[in-house]
């Protein structure tokens, strides 16, 4: 199976003292937030900076991943391993790949076998599996049967088959991760919801679906998408060319290549007028739009807060925001903007972009479309 992702991870030497700030580093790429920190890139090197923007894990690593669950997967010649937010090495450098932690498992490679270990590096599932894991999620995750390399169940945090393997992996968007208490499962060519005991709650009739997310789910028949609820029952009628997941109230919906917003009745609350490859949706109030090839933020309400004035070189030069900050891109120059009471948009620091790189955030999606339609693909 190919790998859903490219999975980061590295090593770090130990904890020592760094006085450089962001500015004074200049570096080429910055990342978003995650648990205080932000991973940044210099000269081909990863590091981390906090957000008084002082560089508190030195640019050494050859791939780093957000921190998650208070550890960070990171790289260093082709091998991995974990760091703490003090730079020290507390899982050894030796993976040929692992992924974040997730409900206190990671899941990690050596010689083409996939397993979990927990944060003190125990491999507590044997790596055993020739095909590429999906992480925990509702304490399952999803794994490929090794016989015939196609099939997947899930599996418990034992390692136990709880829901054996049935369900096609089709079309590289077969399995997904339970949430919400139920899974998006594919069967025959068709899109279902099963439960945590594998029992099917919605029928396999779809063309296409997302996951749940605050109760809804975005389903497609026939060439429209709409959403369904955990009964089954559409709740906003196929009518849309695409549909994104609902965050914060709001799902961003398409039609005719623009983006607009609907609200939970599925009344239009930002009309049709924004255009990108990403899937905007709303993080901290806020959600980055594009339009006339830049950049720029608005609130739930559809105004603009802060001006559509940043960088798109087919991907949009901007972050969306998170924990309090966003990354933007304005004439070659990375900066960070801030959001609070007080202040909206202010610049904290600035860099000199080298390449485009945006090391986006865990979860970012775009869309695409090929003759079966739009789908979605992304970290």
């Amino acid at each position: 199976m190919k790998r859903l992702g490219l999975f980061i991870a590295l090593l770090v030497l130990g904890q020592f003292a760094i006085s450089q700030t962001l500015r004074s580093l200049n570096p080429s790429v910055i990342g978003s937030f995650s648990e205080g920190l932000a991973k940044v890139k210099k000269d081909g090197k990863w590091g981390f900076v906090d957000k008084n923007m002082n560089v508190v894990i030195r640019v050494q690593y050859d791939e780093a991943r957000d921190f998650k669950e208070g550890l960070a997967a990171v790289e260093r010649n082709d091998k991995y391993g974990f760091i703490d937010k003090k730079g020290n090495v507390v899982i050894p450098i030796q993976y040929d790949y692992a992924h974040a932690f997730s409900e206190g498992l990671a899941k990690v490679s050596i010689d083409g076998l996939w397993g979990y270990i927990d944060k003190t590096g125990k491999e507590v599932i044997p790596l055993q599996f020739i095909y590429e894991t999906l992480d925990f999620s509702d304490g399952l995750a999803a794994v490929i049967d090794n016989e015939d390399g196609q099939n997947y169940g899930f599996i418990d945090k034992s390692g136990k088959y709880v829901i054996p393997p049935s369900y096609v992996y089709y079309d590289n968007i077969g399995a997904a991760p339970f949430s919400e208490g139920l899974a998006m499962v594919n069967k025959d060519g068709k899109y279902g919801f099963i439960d945590k005991k594998g029992n099917v709650t919605i029928p396999f009739q779809y063309d296409n679906a997302s996951s749940f997310s605050e109760g809804f789910a975005a389903v497609s028949k026939d060439g429209k998408w709409g959403y369904v609820n955990k009964k089954g029952d559409v709740v906003i009628s196929m009518q849309f060319d695409y549909a994104a997941d609902f965050s914060e109230g709001m799902a961003a919906v398409m039609n005719n290549d623009e983006w607009g917003f609907i609200d939970r009745q599925g009344d239009i609350v930002i009309p049709f007028q924004y255009h990108s490859l990403f899937i905007p949706s709303f993080h901290e109030g806020m959600a980055m739009v594009v339009k006339d090839a830049k950049c720029g933020y608005i609130d739930k309400q559809g105004k603009i807060v802060i001006p559509i004035q940043y960088d798109f070189n087919f991907y949009p030069q901007a972050l969306p925001f998170s924990e309090g900050f966003a990354a933007v891109r304005k004439d070659e120059k990375w900066f960070f903007i801030e959001k609070n009471n007080s202040t909206v948009g202010r610049s904290i620091v600035e860099m000199k972009d080298e390449y485009v790189d945006l090391g986006l955030p865990s979860g970012t999606l775009w869309y695409g479309r090929n003759e079966d339609g739009y789908f979605t693909f992304g970290q």
